[in-house]
């Protein structure tokens, strides 16, 4: 992240080049894992963002809609 922060840009904005000057290990696949999307879906704790939170909180507040 230091990296992406001193250039100004976003991490999944980095070349596969420079980002495997941290760890050789990186491969194609982080920009999968650094998608808005998959970020997204990772937060899935009650009152998330997560697609699955959003439509849950909807949900309920159409039930609690329908009560008033």
């Amino acid at each position: 992240m230091v990296g992406a922060i001193a250039k100004g840009v976003a991490l999944e904005e980095m070349p596969l080049t420079e980002l495997q000057e941290f760890s050789p290990v990186i491969a194609l696949d982080v920009y999968d894992i650094l998608s808005l999307q998959s970020c997204l879906e990772k937060r899935c704790a009650k009152g998330g963002v997560s697609p699955e939170q959003v439509a849950a909180a909807i949900s309920e507040a159409k039930i609690r809609l329908k009560r008033v």
